[in-house]
């Protein structure tokens, strides 16, 4: 009994948040295989495989990341607002310039989302009103988070592609690539993953821990539809490819493809005997590539991590080298929704400018008359 007791303690610790406890009610079928398997499985999900002491240690490692997520959060959810709020003052938006203005609001909604979640985390989902909120929106708000982080790797991957267009395909980039149809598919991706959130909520369910008159903890369990297997793998491998998979195998390939282009340009325009006239500059792709470098560092550990679980379900849940990998992988992807701020203001002079136009309170500069020449001579600058 004491055995059950201490195992059950670690479980709701274990989680991220005693909100965010995953687990199942007992049914006569689980009753039954849990009779007859050697090892305890108290929440149908893994086995925990840790002493008193690793947990000790993993409270205080968790409490640690808790408290720089919140910061990292916060900071997210204003450097997004101001990255919005510098695209705005453009009198019309470019193709890069709709995909960045999009991913803004992406990290935005991902940082609104975490902060909210850690709220619930530190405060136990009290006082007793702020609970009922909480039970009701909580893993709502936990899909929304998914999806806003799906939308971003997505559109970060279309940005990389049109970079990369661009500089292949210089002359026909704009009858390929406009900025109606960048807003149109950003809109969709968003909207899209949005719709696919919404499964968190049926699947998954809230409900009051009650001891000896007590309403002490804000535990989850799956509903019938999200014990389902079948359905389960398929947005487990829905949410891998578009979150994961799919962005960094093609941005991995669109940014190495424009960098060889670069190369070979550099490597013509040196190989002539004439002055070779100055190779036009594809604006934002400096700041592209550092973006995508940053996405594939940043989600690396997480990717091996979702590919395990993937692959071996939850065989290797519960120790301690894979629930802090686990928060590692997070944190660390986690931290990609406030670095595009600081790769644009190194890589790109025009939004280190407008930048300091905001913090400063500055109108913008106006800008000159374009004629013919200019106008010709910017094509590929757009």
């Amino acid at each position: 009994m004491l055995r059950v007791v201490h195992l059950a303690t670690c479980l709701m610790v274990l989680q991220c948040g005693l909100c965010q406890n995953t687990t199942q009610r007992p049914t006569v079928q689980d009753e039954v295989e849990a009779s007859t398997d050697a090892t305890l499985d108290l929440t149908g999900l893994f086995i925990v495989k840790v002493s008193a002491e690793q947990m000790r240690l993993f409270n205080r490692i968790k409490a640690i990341e808790l408290t720089i997520s919140d910061i990292a959060n916060v900071f997210a959810i204003a450097s997004n607002v101001a990255i919005m709020l510098i695209m705005q003052r453009h009198r019309t938006l470019s193709v890069p310039q709709v995909y960045m203005s999009a991913l803004a609001l992406c990290d935005f909604g991902v940082g609104v989302c975490a902060v909210y979640k850690s709220i619930n985390d530190r405060t136990q989902c009290w006082p007793r009103l702020y609970r009922q909120i909480c039970k009701y929106t909580y893993w709502t708000v936990f899909g929304f988070e998914n999806s806003a982080s799906m939308s971003a790797a997505l559109i970060a991957m279309f940005l990389s592609i049109d970079r990369c267009i661009a500089l292949r395909k210089p002359f026909r980039y704009h009858a390929w690539c406009k900025g109606r149809r960048a807003k149109v598919l950003s809109v969709v991706i968003i909207t899209t993953n949005l719709i696919f959130s919404i499964n968190y909520q049926f699947r998954l369910e809230v409900f009051d821990d009650i001891s000896q008159d007590l309403t002490r903890y804000g535990m989850s369990q799956y509903t019938e539809f999200g014990r389902n297997q079948i359905y389960k793998k398929m947005f487990t491998i829905y949410e891998f490819l578009l979150r994961i998979a799919i962005p960094l195998i093609v941005m991995t390939i669109s940014t190495t493809w424009t960098l060889i282009l670069i190369r070979r340009q550099n490597a013509l325009r040196r190989s002539l005997a004439t002055e070779a006239k100055e190779v036009p500059k594809i604006k934002y792709l400096t700041s592209t590539v550092g973006v995508v470098v940053i996405f594939f560092i940043t989600h690396l550990t997480r990717a091996i991590y979702l590919t395990d679980t993937l692959i071996n379900g939850t065989k290797n849940r519960g120790t301690l080298i894979t629930e802090l990998i686990n928060i590692l992988g997070s944190f660390i992807a986690r931290l990609n929704s406030i670095v595009n701020i600081f790769i644009y203001t190194i890589f790109d002079k025009e939004f280190r400018r407008m930048i300091l136009e905001l913090i400063y309170c500055r109108r913008p500069e106006p800008k000159p008359a374009v004629t013919q020449f200019s106008s010709v001579r910017g094509v590929l600058q757009k």
